[in-house]
């Protein structure tokens, strides 16, 4: 796989150790810069410890089945927070992607990975398009 990204650091939050450290060598052999976390409230403490915040931040990947604070319910916290928060490219992986698709995307998330029936490149794709997206937080 050719590297596509450019040093972007994308933080993915998966609860799955094994699915998370996979999922991180993937993004990493893309050339992204990955910050991997294992739970939507460590997501919130590491933004809450970095002097920008999302900004920080070009791609979120997010499992919506999370222990805690679900995917989809961070989803919605980002967005309602503002700012860098709500501008934040999120792509949300899942075991029943179809299920979760017309919410999550009717949310703002920039794509929906099955994690079963997607593979690599379905996942690599998805992060380059959100990376490339434009980044204005909705009025």
């Amino acid at each position: 796989m050719a590297a596509r990204g450019a040093g972007e650091t994308v933080c993915l939050v998966e609860d799955a150790a094994g699915v998370r450290a996979a999922l991180a060598r993937l993004l990493r052999a893309l050339g992204y810069t990955v910050v991997a976390l294992d739970s939507a409230e460590a997501f919130l403490d590491h933004l809450d410890g970095r002097p920008e915040g999302a900004a920080g931040v070009d791609c979120l990947v997010l499992d919506v089945r999370l222990p805690g604070i679900s995917g989809l319910e961070l989803q919605r916290r980002l967005a309602a927070a503002g700012g860098a928060c709500a501008s934040l490219p999120v792509v949300l992986i899942s075991l029943d992607a179809a299920q979760v698709r017309g919410a999550a995307l009717a949310a703002g998330a920039a794509a929906v990975v099955d994690k079963s029936r997607d593979g690599a490149a379905a996942l690599a794709a998805a992060v380059s398009g959100a990376i490339r997206r434009p980044r204005c937080a909705p009025e």
